[in-house]
This record gives structure tokens, C-alpha cells and sequence, in this order.
């Protein structure tokens, strides 16, 4: 699996490395891209969006709801979500 090494710079740099499969390579870029993104004023806030993203995931998982829809959740574009 391809290493991911994240650096973060603030008052002190911070490093992290990941082994990531492929897929899950691209779905960490997809995210980038999406929060990188200021000119949008979503009518959620990012955080609010992750939360509500990681309940439906939670929800999933539990099998509240079918397990298909995961990956309907992940490849959807921003603006056109619905929450479960």
C-alpha cells in the first residue's frame, strides 16, 4: 500500500504517515479538494456537514440503513446531499 505522509505547519510542524490503499487515497483527495474550496457559502458549516456525513456512516454500519447507500453518500456532490 502507498505511504501518505501529511505535514502540518503551525506554531510547531507536525508529521503523520498512513499506509493507504488506492481507493482510499482518492477519497482522501476528494476531501481536500472539497474543504479546500472558500468561494461556496454552504448553508451548513463544514463541521456540520462532516458530523452529519459520520452519523449517516454510523447509521450504516449499524444497519439502521441498507449498506448500499454508503457509497451513494461518498460520491455525491456537494450541495445535492441528503441526510438520512
Amino acid at each position: 500500500m502507498p505511504l501518505v505522509n501529511i505535514t502540518i505547519e503551525k506554531n510547531k510542524v507536525q508529521n503523520y504517515s498512513y499506509h493507504f490503499s488506492e481507493e482510499k487515497i482518492n477519497y482522501l483527495l476528494k476531501f481536500i479538494k472539497a474543504i479546500a474550496v472558500e468561494d461556496e457559502k454552504p448553508e451548513m458549516s463544514l463541521m456540520d456537514e462532516i458530523e452529519a456525513g459520520l452519523d449517516d456512516v454510523k447509521k450504516i454500519r449499524s444497519g439502521e440503513v441498507p449498506r448500499k447507500s454508503l457509497k451513494d453518500i461518498i460520491n455525491v456532490k456537494r450541495g445535492n446531499y441528503k441526510m438520512l
